[in-house]
């Protein structure tokens, strides 16, 4: 009996001892369970509220003379990996440019603010849209434009969604003229002049307000060729005056 009820005790326990095990064992496996499902969930819903906007901005020359008209080229795209939605575009134009024409007819220009907005209510992942925006240019100087991107949809990477085109100089836009000229940078139209005497006093006249280019044509274009003034052309007949320096005459 001592010996039968020894087994028996020791029976007991390892059964004990077995379920013990197996229910640990359940509840290990429960705990993995739980936690992938918890981790699968976080990704998924992760991924629904996730797009990746960028945004590019480029032009087709840097180089333009005033009154030109130009093109700048914006370039939207959602990466991914969900849709966004309620998606916003804003360009302000700067003071060298005046808004000429778009692709895309939604586009709204604020002449007042000089602002270019566009609205679009989704881009699924993958999927890009191009917007050409023309400018004319309308003073000198060099200038340059910057595009903005955003969305309703939360972005997690920011910094694709400010663009900024390579910059644009404007230069003087010549004019043929018949008579003795200069072309000053701030005027819209040659000032007609009949002897040097009278070129002399007009560029001494413009230093005031610091005058920096002058166009020079007709027969008053040789008289000037010893002042030295360096010339800033191909033609050699521009050239760029500066305040304060000293001329020969």
């Amino acid at each position: 009996m001592n010996d039968r009820s020894h087994r028996s005790s020791l029976r007991s326990i390892y059964y004990q001892r077995q379920r013990w095990i197996i229910s640990f064992f359940i509840f290990f496996i429960s705990i993995l369970f739980l936690a992938s499902f918890a981790f699968a969930k976080e990704i998924k819903l992760t991924g629904i509220n996730n797009a990746d906007l960028s945004i590019t901005n480029s032009v087709d020359r840097i180089t333009v003379k005033e009154g030109e008209i130009f093109t700048y080229q914006i370039r939207l795209e959602n990466v991914g990996p969900s849709t966004a939605k309620l998606i916003r575009v804003k360009d302000v134009l700067p003071i060298n440019f005046e808004y000429y024409s778009s692709s895309v007819s939604s586009v709204v220009y604020d002449p007042i603010t000089r602002q270019l907005s566009y609205n679009l209510d989704q881009l699924k992942a993958g999927d890009f849209q191009i917007i050409l925006i023309k400018v004319r240019a309308n003073k000198i100087g060099i200038a340059s434009n910057t595009a903005v991107i955003t969305a309703q949809t939360t972005d997690p990477t920011l910094s694709n969604n400010v663009s900024t085109a390579d910059d644009v100089i404007i230069s003087v836009r010549p004019r043929k003229v018949n008579n003795n000229a200069i072309m000053e940078s701030d005027s819209e139209e040659p000032v007609l002049v009949n002897s040097t005497s009278a070129l002399k006093n007009r560029i001494r006249e413009r230093f005031a307000s610091n005058l920096l280019i002058a166009w020079i044509e007709g027969d008053l274009f040789p008289q000037i060729q010893n002042w030295h003034i360096p010339c800033i052309c191909n033609n050699q007949k521009q050239f760029k005056l500066q305040k304060g320096r000293s001329y020969p005459f």
